[in-house]
C-alpha cells in the first residue's frame, strides 16, 4: 500500500527573490533549485527551494511501507529571507524538515501543491542507521566560475552511493548570490543525497544559512549526528568564537557518536589546531587551502608521524585534511614543507574524498576527478597500535624454536636408553680377560651411565615448558565462565546538557547506560511526577538512551527513569520541551486597510505567544504614531492606522522579545473620494438631512417662490404696458 505524507504548510513565508533569465536548477513547473540537507540526525532531512507562485506549498513525501503515515511528516517554518533583486522576474525562496523517517528507507518526494503543481518526482534514502558507512566530501564548488565541472565532481562523488555529502564551503558568495545557487543546485546528486554544505569564507551574516537549511535551523554553524559521526561546521570569521563552539559542540555529540568530524573552509591555524585537539576531533576537512594536503596526526603542540599511512588515535591527536577545489578554479601550489603534513599534491584538476566508516577505523581515499586514480589513502584507527605486534611474534617464535630442537632431541636419546642398557653388557664383557674388575666395571659404567642420563633430564625439562603451554591455556579458559557468572550491574553516565526534546520525535541523550543489559525500561514523568501516558523510553546494545515524548507534550520538564529488574538505573534524567518558536505564514493577498477601522489581516501566526507585538512603518520607513497591531491565541493578525493615515503602502512588522517573527506585511490605503457624511455628525456640520435643514429648505422655497411671482408680474406688468395703445384701438381697455 502506498500512503502519502503532504506536508501543506512546510515552507517559508519567504520574501520575493529575483530568478535568473534560464534556470541551470530547474526541477519542472516553476520549481527550481531544489537542495536536499540532514537533518539533526538520520531521520531527519531538510530542504530548500525557490518557485514562481507565491501560494503555500509543501512537500509531498511517499514510501512503499504501509507502517508510514501521513501524520508522521511534519513541516516547521523558519524565519523568512530577505529580499534580493536582480530582474523584473522574481521567485520565493522556500525552506522546510521531514522528520521520522525510517533509517536505510528510500522515499520518492515532490514540492508544490495541488494549487501551485508539482515539481518532478525526486528520491533520497534516508541514513541507515549503521555503523558500518560511507560518505562523500569535496572543495569548494566556486561555481560561478566553471559550473559543467562541479556537476562532474559531484556525480564522481556520489557515484559510489554514499549516505552523505559534505562540501566544505563557498557554495554560495552571499545573499545575493542566487545565480551561484542556481549553478550549484543544478546537478542531480544535491536532490538525491544529503548534502551537509559548509558555511562560505567571511560569512558573517549567516549568508550560507539564508540560501540553505541548516541542520537545526543554525544560522552561523551547523552541528548534526548522522549514523554514527557527529558532524560540525563553523564560520572562519572568529577563530575564538569558532574554538568555543567547537567544544561546545563536541561535548553535545561526542557520547552519541564515534567520530567527530569537523568540516568548513577553515585552513589549519594554531588556534584550530588546539581548539580541535582540546574538543576530541578525530578528522578536520578543510577547503581553504585550494590544493590537497594530510596532516600527521597532530595535538595542540606535537604531531605523530604515521606507518604505512596508518594513524592510531591512542596516540591522540587530530587528522587534518585540505581539500582540493571541486572544480577547475583557483588552484593553489602547496606551502613550503612542513613538519606538520605528511603528503601534499597539487596537479591542477579538481578532486574528490570518501570516508569509509566503521566503528574502529575512517579510511579517507582521495580520487581525481576525471580519471578517478587514488592521489592519497589513509587510516585513522581506534584500535591498538600495531607496534607491540612484531614483539609478541618474535616472543612466539622463540618459543617454539626452543621446543623444536629440544623435541628433536628426545627423540635420538630414546633410542640410546635402549641402547646404553644392552651396550654395557658386551663393553664389561670385552674387557673380560681378567675377570675380576668386570663386576667393578659393570656396576659404575651401570650406575654412571643411566645416572648422567642427560638425554633423560631434557626429555622432562623440555615437556615441563610444553605442559606449562598447555595448563595456560587451560588456566585461562576456567576464569572465562567465573568473571562471566556475575554480570555486571548497569549504572548511567550522565551528560553535560539538559536536552531538549521536540514532541513526537525520537530524541537521543547524551547520558549513556554503561554495561546496558536487555531488560532496561524507562518511563517519563512530568512536573508533577505523572507518569505520561505515550511516552517511549528505549536503550540500545551500545547504551544510547533514547526518548520520544507524545505529540501533544506540553512546554516544561519532565524526568526520564530508568530501571533494570525493579531497581533504578542511575538518577532521573531531566528533559525539556521548549515551547516552539512563533512563525509566520503568508497570506496571498495585500490587504487594504481602511483609516480608523481594525482590519484583520489573512496573515496569520504559527505557534503564537503573549509577548508578540509589532510595528507599522510608512512608505518612508517611518513609525506611524497611533497605528496599534494585535494576534490573538488564534495566531490572527489585527491592524489599525489612525483615521489621518495617508493614501499609500504601509509595512507592518511583528516581534517576538526583539526577534522578528517573518518579513514585514503589506498593507495599503487607498486614495477614496468623501462621501456626503449622515446627519447630526458628532462634528456639529449638517449636509441638509436633518429637520433642522429641512425647515430652512422650506422658507427658502417659500421666498424664492415669492420672489418667482414677483418677477412674473414684472414682466406681465411690463408687457400689458407696453400693450395698452394696441388694445385700446382694438377697444380693450386695462
Amino acid at each position: 500500500m502506498r500512503k502519502t505524507a503532504l506536508l501543506t504548510a512546510v515552507s517559508l513565508a519567504a520574501s520575493l527573490i529575483v530568478a535568473p533569465m534560464a534556470h541551470a536548477g530547474d526541477n519542472g513547473n516553476g520549481f527550481y533549485n531544489v537542495a536536499l540537507g540532514p537533518g539533526s540526525d538520520e531521520t531527519s532531512v531538510t530542504l530548500t527551494w525557490d518557485q514562481k507562485s507565491g501560494v503555500v506549498t509543501g512537500v509531498d513525501i511517499t514510501s512503499d511501507d504501509t507502517a508510514d503515515a501521513s501524520s508522521t511528516y511534519e513541516g516547521i517554518f523558519t524565519t523568512p529571507n530577505m529580499p534580493s533583486n536582480r530582474s523584473l522576474q522574481t521567485y520565493q525562496h522556500r525552506k522546510a524538515v521531514v522528520r521520522n523517517l525510517v533509517p536505510g528507507k528510500t522515499y520518492t518526494y515532490r514540492i508544490g501543491s495541488n494549487m501551485a503543481g508539482w515539481s518532478e518526482p525526486m528520491t533520497f534514502t534516508a541514513g541507515s542507521g549503521s555503523t558500518s558507512w560511507s560518505f562523500a566530501a569535496t572543495g569548494a564548488p566556486n561555481t560561478l566560475v566553471d559550473d559543467a565541472t562541479w556537476a562532474s565532481t559531484a556525480t564522481a562523488a556520489t557515484a559510489a552511493h554514499p549516505e552523505l555529502l559534505v562540501v566544505t564551503g563557498n557554495a554560495t558568495s552571499d545573499m545575493s548570490s542566487n545565480l551561484e545557487r542556481d549553478t550549484f543546485t543544478a546537478s542531480p546528486a544535491l536532490q538525491n543525497v544529503p548534502t551537509a554544505i559548509g558555511i562560505h569564507s567571511g560569512d558573517k551574516g549567516g549568508e550560507t544559512g539564508w540560501h540553505f537549511q541548516l541542520p537545526g535551523g543554525l544560522k552561523n554553524h551547523a552541528a548534526f549526528i548522522f549514523n554514527n559521526v557527529g558532524f560540525i561546521n563553523v564560520s572562519d570569521t572568529d577563530a575564538a568564537g569558532a574554538a568555543t563552539l567547537i567544544r561546545n559542540e563536541a561535548a553535545r555529540l561526542k557520547p552519541s557518536t564515534d567520530w567527530l568530524v569537523l568540516y568548513g573552509m577553515n585552513s589549519m591555524s594554531k588556534e584550530l589546531r588546539q581548539a580541535a585537539s582540546e574538543a576530541g576531533i578525530d578528522l578536520v576537512l578543510t577547503g581553504g587551502d585550494y590544493y590537497y594536503s594530510r596532516s600527521h596526526l597532530l595535538t595542540a603542540d606535537a604531531a605523530t608521524k604515521a606507518e604505512d599511512n596508518v594513524l592510531y588515535k591512542k596516540d591522540q591527536g587530530t587528522l587534518f585534511v585540505s581539500l582540493n577545489s571541486a572544480s577547475n578554479s583557483n588552484f593553489a601550489q602547496p606551502a613550503g614543507a612542513s613538519e606538520d603534513l605528511a603528503k601534499t599534491s597539487q596537479d591542477g584538476t579538481p578532486d574528490y574524498t570518501t570516508v569509509k566508516v566503521s566503528p574502529e577505523e575512517l579510511t579517507i581515499t582521495t580520487r581525481d576527478v576525471a580519471t578517478g586514480a587514488v592521489i592519497d589513502k589513509v587510516t585513522l584507527s581506534q584500535k591498538d597500535p600495531i607496534k607491540p605486534a612484531p614483539i609478541a611474534s618474535e616472543t612466539a617464535t622463540t618459543t617454539t624454536q626452543n621446543p623444536a630442537p629440544t623435541t628433536t632431541k628426545p627423540t635420538p636419546t630414546k633410542e640410546p636408553a635402549p641402547t646404553t642398557s644392552k651396550q654395557p653388557t658386551p663393553t664389561t664383557a670385552k674387557p673380560t680377560t681378567s675377570k675380576k674388575p668386570t663386576p667393578t666395571t659393570a656396576k659404575p659404567t651401570s650406575t654412571k651411565e643411566p645416572a648422567p642420563t642427560t638425554s633423560k633430564k631434557p626429555t622432562p625439562t623440555t615437556a615441563k615448558p610444553t605442559s606449562t603451554k598447555e595448563p595456560a591455556p587451560t588456566t585461562s579458559k576456567k576464569p572465562t565462565p567465573t568473571t562471566e557468572e556475575p554480570a555486571p550491574t548497569p549504572s548511567l553516565k550522565p551528560g553535560t546538557t539538559v536536552e531538549t526534546v521536540i514532541p513526537g520525535n525520537a530524541t537521543v541523550l547524551d547520558d549513556t547506560v554503561v554495561d546496558p543489559t536487555g531488560t532496561i525500561t524507562g518511563e517519563v514523568l512530568d512536573a508533577a511526577g505523572a507518569k505520561v501516558t505515550g511516552a517511549l523510553v528505549s536503550v540500545d546494545k551500545q547504551g544510547k538512551v533514547t526518548v520520544t515524548l507524545p505529540k501533544d507534550a506540553k512546554a516544561g520538564d519532565y524526568t526520564v527513569q530508568l530501571t533494570d529488574g525493579g531497581a533504578n538505573v542511575g538518577d532521573p534524567i531531566t528533559v525539556t520541551v521548549n515551547a516552539p518558536e512563533p512563525s509566520m505564514r503568508p497570506g496571498t493577498t495585500v490587504e487594504k486597510i481602511t483609516p480608523g477601522k481594525a482590519t484583520v489581516l489573512d496573515d496569520t501566526v504559527v505557534n503564537p505567544t503573549d509577548s508578540i507585538t509589532g510595528e507599522v512603518l510608512d512608505a518612508a520607513g517611518t513609525k506611524v504614531t497611533g497605528a496599534t497591531v494585535n494576534v490573538d491565541k488564534q495566531g490572527k493578525v489585527t491592524v489599525t492606522l489612525p483615521k489621518d493615515a495617508k493614501a499609500g503602502d504601509y509595512t507592518v512588522q511583528l516581534t517576538d522579545g526583539g526577534t522578528n517573527i517573518g518579513d514585514p506585511i503589506t498593507v495599503t490605503v487607498e486614495k477614496t473620494t468623501p462621501k456626503p457624511k449622515p446627519g447630526n455628525d458628532t462634528d456639529g456640520s449638517s449636509d441638509g438631512s436633518s429637520a433642522e435643514n429641512m425647515v430652512w429648505v422650506g422658507v427658502g422655497g417659500f421666498f424664492g417662490m415669492i420672489a418667482v411671482a414677483g418677477l412674473l408680474g414684472w414682466l406681465i406688468g411690463n408687457v400689458l404696458g407696453h400693450a395698452r395703445p394696441y388694445l385700446a384701438q382694438a377697444g380693450i381697455y386695462i
